[in-house]
């Protein structure tokens, strides 16, 4: 009897052993998951859909901009407001406007006042539009909280085809160009 009492606390032991590695695994896991979505600023994979934005346009009315079901793509800049890759990033937005404008949609949306979009639109003479979240708080948690740049391209069906933080650079240029055009 005493022998099989000790077997059977062995195997409970050996069951018991190997859920609390599996647990301890699995929230090592879920940290690591957390760590990573917290250190990079945009919440958003290739292949995610991206959802409605509420914003505000230079004239200071709401709009929903959608992405699904557009029949083109859309380049999108997501800019801080005082921010000099920003201002690059979109410089090559507009380099790249007449190339692509007849395949994609070209917008930049401003973390900020309507007042620094339209100036930054007047700055750079930008031919495509500027706006700002109506609701910068819920626009944070969406696309989340960066200093530099997010640059989005969406592809028709209104799901992410290429996405970078911070400076875009020649190799950039090429490859959007090229992911718009073909």
């Amino acid at each position: 009897m005493k022998s099989k009492l000790g077997k059977v606390a062995v195997v409970f032991l050996l069951i018991f052993l190997g859920a609390m590695v599996f647990i301890v695994k699995n929230d090592k896991l879920r940290i690591k998951d957390l760590f990573i979505r917290n250190k990079i600023p945009s919440l958003f994979l290739l292949n995610d859909n991206v959802p409605e934005i509420e914003v505000i346009n230079s004239s200071g009315f709401r709009e929903t901009i959608t992405f699904t079901h557009m029949g083109k793509k859309a380049l999108i800049f997501i800019l801080n407001r005082s921010c000099v890759p920003c201002e690059k990033n979109i410089a090559i937005g507009e380099r790249l406007y007449d190339q692509i404008n007849a395949h994609a949609d070209v917008l930049g949306i401003v973390v900020g006042e309507i007042y620094q979009a339209s100036a930054l639109q007047e700055a750079l003479k930008l031919r495509f539009p500027l706006y700002v979240p109506e609701n910068i708080q819920d626009f944070l948690r969406l696309f989340g909280k960066s200093k530099s740049s997010l640059t989005i391209l969406v592809r028709e069906d209104g799901k992410i085809e290429w996405i970078k933080i911070g400076d875009l650079n020649a190799d950039d240029y090429l490859n959007l160009k090229n992911l718009i055009l073909r």
